[in-house]
């Protein structure tokens, strides 16, 4: 190489660096040359090399110098991108589906089956070992949710339970309605107006309406309209805790 072509090579290395603000390695692979020579180039100069082979100052813009290559999936034949050039397919849903479909072949491959999800209707694929019967765990919480609402919940009793604590018959929700229409929604001790449970928030929860027994229930005639009373939550649960300490 002579030294006119030596000095042209340093003088575009010193414009790569200090005006382009490129590093020692984007120089190098740019004049197809080792960092080494590039850095020795800058010293010769007189140019401080930056540390840790870093561009002196923040470029912005500079695209990566990995290649990007467009390719068309063997399976959907869509258009997509990588960076990998024995990329074959989009996707591994893709790739999964053409191992299902023997168009290619691995040693000791995993079946991969196609299925469809029974909650959404969408196709999708599952290595044979892990079986799976929805797409993803959203719809099995739905399909879950389905399955064990009313009669298919083996706990479901005619919408009840007889063993709770707080079992009033099969009617207690049509009777403590008409005693809350009755009583015009007013708590018979305070007098203030009773909300719902769904209506209250953290500074009204004293406020949720309920349904007093005034002898405590022990059978189904218990619930005459003449023991019940419309109660506010602060002052059922008050009269209780009074009515246990007397006990």
């Amino acid at each position: 190489m002579g030294e006119q072509t030596m000095n042209q090579e340093a003088k575009t290395i010193r414009q790569l660096y200090t005006e382009e603000s490129l590093s020692l390695r984007e120089i190098s692979r740019r004049l197809n040359r080792n960092h080494h020579y590039v850095a020795r180039r800058l010293t010769e100069a007189g140019i401080k090399v930056a540390r840790r082979n870093t561009p002196r100052k923040m470029v912005v813009g500079i695209q990566s110098t990995r290649l990007v290559y467009n390719k068309v999936c063997g399976v959907c034949q869509r258009v997509y991108q990588t960076t990998k050039t024995d990329q074959q397919f989009c996707s591994h849903t893709c790739r999964g589906i053409a191992v299902h479909m023997g168009l290619i072949s691995r040693r000791d491959a995993v079946e991969i089956i196609l299925a469809t999800c029974p909650e959404c209707g969408e196709d999708f694929t599952y290595p044979a070992y892990w079986p799976h019967k929805y797409c993803r765990r959203r719809c099995f919480e739905l399909a879950h949710s389905k399955r064990m609402g009313g009669k298919g919940n083996p706990a479901y009793k005619n919408g009840s339970s007889y063993n709770k604590a707080c079992f009033r018959g099969e009617t207690w929700d049509i009777i403590r309605q008409c005693i809350y229409e009755r009583d015009n929604y007013i708590c018979q001790s305070c007098g203030v107006k009773c909300i719902a449970k769904s209506a209250s928030t953290p500074e009204t929860t004293h406020l949720i309406i309920q349904c007093h027994h005034i002898k405590p229930y022990e059978g189904p005639e218990d619930n005459a309209d003449s023991n019940l009373l419309t109660l506010c939550l602060a002052c059922h649960l008050t009269l209780h805790n009074y009515t246990n300490k007397r006990r």
